[in-house]
């Protein structure tokens, strides 16, 4: 058993994760860890076969290391194989991962993963479940997980599945809720990859073709250094005034980092949303920094005052 503290979330708590608020998922939730990965600015789930080829684990771990260097939250399974990669890789950034069980927080299922488990919430991650403490990993309870990753993440992206791999739950289920779905292509003679492929093509018009992490911060508008969007702060200096006042700078070191929604500079500024909204309008307008969607800004590569 692990050692944290379980927590219990509704619907009408202020950790319960925005997007299943927004898609009209009522359920309770048990998190044990970090709940603020909850409502990460971006998740990405990354899910696949139990029984991978090595050089699949290893291309997930990198993958899930190089999103989670740029702050995106990984969200997968717990299980052997790609969910375990996904969830090592995520744990070498910035951005922490989500474990989804398929068991109660008490029982976490695979035991194989308790050491995995354990770190994970020592780094700064979370486990989650929406099954009482102490249930057990009922096989029907995997599908009920495998929805809830869907509900969480922005994207989901399978990196490999057999021809009837559980995966398939849970790329049913982005479809369900309208998530963007990216697919890693697999060769056609790798026993792993024909479920895969077979996704690719009865979704051809509906899925992305993910060759690296950089797929996939483009689907969500993040870009890394050197690329056109997000700027640093010392090119910046060059750019802007040398007089910037205190609370534009205290924004832009704020985005020099990642991406920040609105509610998010809010809560790091303890501001006015009168006066955000004044210098927010003002970067905008002087090209400093970009609304990339639903009030989530970033600094821009190309800034001219």
């Amino acid at each position: 058993m692990l050692d944290k503290k379980i927590i219990k979330l509704s619907i009408k708590d202020r950790y319960y994760p925005k997007r299943l608020k927004d898609k009209g998922i009522d359920i309770t939730l048990y998190a044990m860890g970090n709940i603020d990965l909850l409502n990460s600015t971006y998740t990405v789930s990354i899910v696949g076969s139990r029984d991978s080829i090595r050089q699949a684990l290893e291309f997930t771990e990198e993958l899930s290391k190089n999103l989670s260097l740029n702050r995106v939250t990984v969200i997968s399974g717990g299980a052997l194989g790609v969910d375990s990669y996904a969830h090592r890789g995520a744990l070498k950034g910035e951005g922490g991962t989500v474990v989804v069980l398929g068991s109660g927080l008490n029982l976490p299922y695979p035991q194989r993963n308790f050491p995995l488990f354990r770190e994970i919430l020592n780094k700064g991650g979370l486990l989650l479940s929406q099954f009482e403490s102490d249930t057990p990993p009922f096989r029907f309870n995997f599908i009920k997980r495998n929805f809830l990753i869907s509900a969480l993440s922005d994207i989901v992206v399978v990196v490999r599945a057999g021809a009837k791999s559980g995966t398939f739950h849970t790329v049913r289920s982005a479809i369900k809720l309208d998530k963007k779905i990216g697919i890693v292509p697999g060769n056609p003679w790798e026993r792993d990859a024909k479920g895969i492929n077979s996704l690719l093509y009865e979704l051809k018009d509906r899925i992305s073709i993910i060759r690296d992490h950089r797929d996939i911060l483009k689907i969500l508008g993040i870009y890394e250094d050197g690329e056109k969007g997000q700027l640093s702060l010392e090119r910046l200096d060059d750019l802007f005034l040398k007089n910037l006042p205190k609370e534009y700078r205290n924004i832009l070191r704020l985005l020099e980092r990642r991406p920040y929604h609105w509610d998010e500079l809010i809560d790091s500024l303890n501001i006015s949303p009168q006066k955000l909204s004044t210098i927010i309008l003002d970067l905008e307008l002087n090209n400093i920094i970009k609304d990339i969607g639903n009030k989530t800004y970033i600094l821009l590569k190309e800034s001219k005052v």
